[in-house]
């Protein structure tokens, strides 16, 4: 847990230096920024029950900061976002940041932010906005729920549970809640894109 805090950390601190540095350039709009954040602060702090044993799911709102601003923003926006549900809320907890960073806000970024671009590639006009980023949405909770199940199937020694639970669990609860997830990114996607291009270039 040490070596993934510090790794975590290593990989938030140049994500940060680079979201600065666009910030710097205006390539991005701060305001903005907060505002998507505030956003997917809200989304996360609502949860579904959805599995057996007490299994719940949450949005994650990973896919529509990282599809807007870039990965690096995904990253740094989730991380502050879990980070002030641990200090404040209890929600995720500090012994688990290093884990959930990992996941919703790495792992989420990166699927969701080049899963955009590929499919943006095939659905070049602006409805194809809609596809892309629902498709997107959906692969970026799913992915993040992939990797959670596979940190705690790995930890069956003190969780309980191994990988042929733990993997299906979190993921068929988190595709059926991504369906969610990829409509609310589709459409806030194709909104921004429709009715205020300069903030959204891909």
């Amino acid at each position: 847990m040490d070596n993934m805090l510090c790794n975590i950390s290593s990989n938030n601190y140049f994500s940060y230096i680079r979201l600065r540095s666009k910030l710097k350039k205006e390539e991005l709009s701060t305001s903005f920024f907060a505002v998507i954040t505030a956003a997917v602060f809200a989304l996360q702090m609502v949860n579904y029950p959805l599995g057996p044993g007490g299994t719940t799911a949450h949005l994650i709102g990973t896919p529509l900061l990282s599809i807007i601003f870039g990965p690096e923003a995904g990253i740094v926006g989730l991380s502050i976002v879990l980070l002030i549900q641990a200090l404040l809320f209890g929600d995720g907890g500090i012994t688990t940041y290093g884990a959930n960073t990992l996941n919703m806000a790495v792992t989420a970024s990166v699927v969701s932010f080049f899963s955009y671009v590929l499919l943006r590639k095939l659905y070049k006009n602006e409805k194809g906005r809609i596809v892309a980023g629902a498709i997107s949405g959906w692969l970026g909770i799913v992915s993040a729920a992939f990797m959670c199940g596979l940190e705690l199937g790995l930890s069956k020694s003190t969780f309980g549970y191994g990988l042929s639970v733990t993997i299906p669990v979190m993921v068929i609860s988190h595709a059926i809640l991504g369906i969610v997830e990829g409509l609310v990114t589709g459409f806030a996607i194709y909104a921004i894109g429709k009715y205020r291009p300069d903030l959204l270039k891909r």
